[in-house]
């Protein structure tokens, strides 16, 4: 009965440790708000972002790209992200099915978006610089999605 207390001791050890674990990385929060119409799926990536970049979103490569299903007219995300850095965060809501984002004339986009600093969208499509933010641990970012507007046609 004694030979087995060490190893006891050794299970009980190494319980507590996976237990405890690592500490946990920092955590993004992202509050996307306004859904309209509550169906298809929110896609939403995450980019890291020199304060005054000059890229494109072509030329960026995104360091999460994932989608929720859509439940409702707000959406919580949590996002493991290194504290310290400066990124941008693009949403859109896929209505249609086809896993992208559909631009008609003018590089208008026909289906919702959103982006983290909630730039004006009268000015067109956002560069990334127009959405940077630092992110400090304890960032928390609400994103207010955009709907197209269509003009109304004279009949």
């Amino acid at each position: 009965m004694n030979s087995f207390k060490p190893i006891l001791f050794l299970a009980a050890l190494s319980f507590s440790t996976l237990a405890v674990g690592h500490p946990q990385e920092p955590i993004l929060k992202l509050s996307i708000n306004s859904i309209k119409p509550t169906q298809g799926e929110l896609y939403y990536q995450l980019f890291s972002c020199a304060k005054g970049t000059t890229d494109l979103w072509s030329d960026l490569t995104p360091l999460l790209n994932a989608k929720v299903t859509v439940i409702g007219e707000q959406q919580f995300v949590n996002l493991a992200a290194t504290v310290n850095q400066h990124y941008c965060v693009r949403v859109y809501q896929d209505t249609n099915a086809n896993g992208q984002i559909d631009f008609g004339t003018g590089g208008i986009p026909r289906e919702a978006v959103g982006f983290s600093d909630n730039p004006n969208l009268l000015l067109g499509y956002p560069t990334p610089s127009d959405t940077v933010f630092y992110h400090d641990g304890k960032t928390a970012v609400a994103i207010k999605m955009n709907y197209p507007r269509h003009r109304r046609r004279r009949h």
